[in-house]
């Protein structure tokens, strides 16, 4: 047997003996829209729904203990913003606009006060502190003549050289 069979024979096994013990572990998932709130909507309150874009993630929770658990998260969402929304004639003449995808992955540490057991009536909620670490992925665009063109290069926020697209 080569050595590729043999490490997907272990990962199988490692898997599929993790799946023993599900009660160990919760996987989830979310599904909605996003929008965005910036100086292209005036920072304004109201949600332009042709604005809107789709969002979603997905989790694996880890329940180390009663007290702790660990969850692995990763997310997206498309927004979008534009000037023409705006109800100043001076901001609808600027004429802006762009469209991004965002993706974060990350990793968090949930401790659980008082302790959480989910399938015991007498204590099925508890409160709990968290915090964790992420990073997230975006690369805005727009379209200029016709053409989608990536905003990053531009430095269209006055800067001298082009900005991150990766945030941690």
């Amino acid at each position: 047997m080569n050595h590729g069979l043999k490490f997907l024979f272990l990962v199988n096994i490692l898997v599929f003996s993790i799946g023993l013990n599900a009660q160990h572990f919760e996987i989830g998932g979310m599904l909605g829209l996003s929008n965005y709130s910036g100086d292209l909507s005036l920072n304004s309150s109201k949600i332009y729904m042709k604005e809107s874009g789709f969002s979603g993630g997905l989790f694996v929770r880890y329940n180390a203990h009663r007290n702790i658990n660990l969850k692995l998260h990763g997310n997206f969402a498309s927004v979008s913003g534009s000037d023409s929304n705006a109800n100043v004639e001076s901001v609808r003449r600027r004429n802006l606009q762009f469209q991004s995808s965002i993706y974060e992955i990350g990793l968090d540490l949930e401790i659980n006060i008082l302790g959480f057991e989910p399938y015991n009536y007498n204590m099925p909620f508890s409160a709990y502190l968290f915090g964790g670490a992420a990073v997230s992925f975006f690369n805005p665009k727009t379209v200029y003549e016709g053409e989608l063109i990536t905003l990053v290069d531009l430095t269209t926020e006055g800067q001298d050289s082009p900005y991150q697209t990766t945030a941690f």
